[in-house]
């Protein structure tokens, strides 16, 4: 459908789109129960031309995700829109709601998104390595592993604080920089708070191994709670430093896991008991039981501060993989 491609093109400066727009624009009709909530606010994009961007290379394990530089800053590209197709009406509300959530994220720990083309590439904040490579890279001692999980928490919880559930939160979804920084990103599958229960799981993409047991198993909508549950499972990867369920993990496998009640990762011999405690409950298999992110990022910041004072030279730990 050409309206996509119409609604985008009357962007070209930094213009005010508004799910008002959208609305007028679509047809509740058309957009398959896709919800688009009118309380978004409207946002201000940075409408990027394509002829500013020089396109070096496809990221690895993605053909729509490029890497680029746009005017000296080196960035991702995301192609939404195929090239020579448009979006139909659904994805595009999709696409709006995308990037509705991320032009109005503002936090050092949040992936900035600098703007938006014409035929609907999105110019995001690029990073080298995501935290699973980060993991995978070279043994870590605790000090480290606290410092990114708190920096981890932190950009998780600031979305919460905007009203968002994040949906997607994974060891891709977090970016490391230099100095060990961390920003949260990917908010492909982002809703606000507001629209959760208009969006069917159907909806959402397919079910995913790290869906909270609330979601995997009774298809319940998705949560802040389910964020933290997911983001137990990121303390787990980076406390172990091997990834939840091992690596080639089925669904069946999961399924049997999780119905056994048993953890995803064994954690090593030497992990801070604080740090276990608050991984177990982040997994709690009763969403009521799981910690706020508020109480997650306080509690990293207690057990970093502890773990310095206290440990001097640490060893880097030696034993107690996942399985």
């Amino acid at each position: 459908m050409q309206v996509a491609r119409t609604i985008l093109s009357l962007f070209g400066g930094c213009e005010t789109m508004s799910a008002i727009t959208l609305h007028a624009c679509c047809p509740k009709s058309d957009l398959h129960g896709w919800h688009i909530s009118r309380s978004y606010p409207a946002c201000k994009l940075q409408v990027v031309r394509e002829a500013d961007l020089k396109l070096s290379g496809v990221d690895t394990g993605s053909e729509s995700v490029y890497h680029a530089t746009w005017n000296g800053t080196r960035v991702t590209v995301k192609r939404v829109l195929a090239e020579g197709e448009d979006l139909d009406l659904e994805d595009f509300a999709k696409f709006f709601t995308e990037v509705a959530i991320m032009s109005r994220m503002r936090f050092p720990c949040v992936a900035e998104f600098y703007g938006v083309s014409p035929s609907g590439l999105l110019i995001m904040e690029r990073s080298e390595r995501h935290l699973r490579r980060w993991c995978q890279e070279a043994p870590r001692g605790w000090a480290a592993k606290l410092g990114v999980l708190r920096r981890a928490a932190q950009g998780l919880k600031y979305v919460h604080g905007r009203g968002v559930i994040h949906r997607g939160v994974n060891a891709f979804a977090f970016f490391v920089y230099d100095g060990d920084e961390v920003k949260i990103a990917d908010f492909s599958s982002a809703i606000s708070r507001t629209d959760v229960r208009t969006i069917s799981v159907r909806q959402h993409a397919a079910t995913h191994l790290l869906d909270a047991p609330e979601v995997f198993f009774e298809k319940r909508p998705h949560s802040y709670a389910s964020d933290v549950f997911a983001f137990g499972l990121v303390m787990y990867e980076v406390a172990s430093q091997r990834e939840p369920y091992g690596p080639g993990a089925t669904p069946g496998d999961v399924y049997r896991r999780r119905r056994a009640q048993q953890a995803p990762c064994r954690l090593p011999g030497d992990c801070p008991p604080g740090l276990k405690d608050l991984t177990e409950r982040c997994c709690s298999v009763v969403p009521d039981l799981r910690p706020p992110m508020a109480e997650v990022c306080v509690r990293l910041e207690f057990l970093e501060e502890e773990f310095e004072e206290g440990q001097g030279e640490e060893q880097l730990p030696v034993s107690g993989w996942c399985y």
